[in-house]
């Protein structure tokens, strides 16, 4: 993956993320199956980059991983009958 292509691939799957804790949060089940291998295909792609080239995508990743964050605590809500 070119750094574009990493870039456009890391807020793709933020967005994802960010709408499947909505539709969650909305009381909605969802099969979330391949996001791992999205997220594990970022993880390899950024792993060898320049640290110069890592750096810039600190803040797109430091989105992803707050949005990861808070999907997780949608899913824990809802699998422990909490809601949002």
């Amino acid at each position: 993956m070119t750094p574009v292509q990493i870039l456009t691939e890391i807020d793709a799957v933020t967005a994802t993320v960010i709408a499947a804790r909505r539709w969650i949060d909305g009381g909605n089940m969802l099969d979330l199956s391949g996001l791992d291998n999205r997220v594990d295909a970022l993880c390899r792609a950024t792993a060898i980059l320049t640290p110069p080239e890592g750096k810039a995508f600190m803040p797109a990743l430091g989105d992803l991983a707050q949005a990861l964050d808070d999907l997780a605590a949608s899913l824990q809500n809802a699998s422990s009958g909490k809601g949002s």
